[in-house]
């Protein structure tokens, strides 16, 4: 559509949907019941994967990455650094543990308003 370019493939039983706008690549992949999708915008990576009620979100902006995992209610983020990495857990919205691996750990917790 206008210098929107859009690709279907079937390889086998998966879908592979690439989105072409402009400089920007968008990359769609659905294999069964398990979504896969990858968005690059310049230098930027995005990646969203859903199994069944469970997400994984892949963020890569450079050499630093960041990894959220949602399963149900409780929140998993892993933050690296160059070789530094925190790891923030959320259960609900009382609960908050920041974890540095590589020396020092550093755990915070959060029960209500306190």
């Amino acid at each position: 559509i206008s210098g929107e370019h859009f690709t279907h493939t079937q390889i086998g039983g998966e879908y592979v949907t690439l989105i072409h706008i402009g400089g920007e690549h968008f990359l769609l992949t659905q294999i069964g019941g398990e979504h896969f999708a990858l968005t690059q915008i310049g230098g930027l990576h995005f990646i969203l994967i859903q199994i069944g009620e469970e997400h994984f979100i892949l963020i890569q902006i450079g050499g630093e990455h960041f990894i959220l995992i949602q399963i149900g209610g409780e929140h998993f983020i892993l933050i690296q650094i160059g070789r530094e990495h925190f790891t923030l857990t959320q259960i609900g919205r009382e609960h908050f543990t920041l974890t540095q691996i590589g020396g020092e750990h550093f755990t915070h917790t959060q029960i209500g308003g306190e």
